[in-house]
């Protein structure tokens, strides 16, 4: 029973890692793929897609760190998670540190 819930939790945590990189790399091709403001309209429209981006990396980079405390790192399934946690945590301020 231990071994199968500690498989569970190993599991449960791998996929929200995942998530998270998932999601990391698809706002990072956005900032990527931002187009250069021409005029007044699309300087707001950017810094409104800006403004909400910002706060959604807010969210998820809480999500991040709750699942580091949510207590101790899975073994086997996930090979170097505290690696892993610190270079998507890097990923987040790499991304935080334009819009700010």
């Amino acid at each position: 029973g231990r071994q199968l819930f500690e498989a569970h939790c190993s599991a449960l945590y791998a996929q929200s890692y995942g998530e998270l990189e998932s999601w990391l790399s698809r706002v990072e091709e956005e900032l990527r793929a931002a187009e250069q403001a021409q005029d007044l309209t699309a300087s707001n429209l950017l810094l409104k897609r800006l403004t909400r981006l910002e706060e959604q990396v807010g969210a998820q980079m809480k999500e991040l760190e709750e699942l580091g405390w949510q207590g101790p790192q899975p073994a086997g399934d996930v090979p170097d998670a505290e690696g892993h946690e610190q270079r998507l945590r890097q990923r987040f301020l790499d991304l935080l540190e334009p819009l700010e």
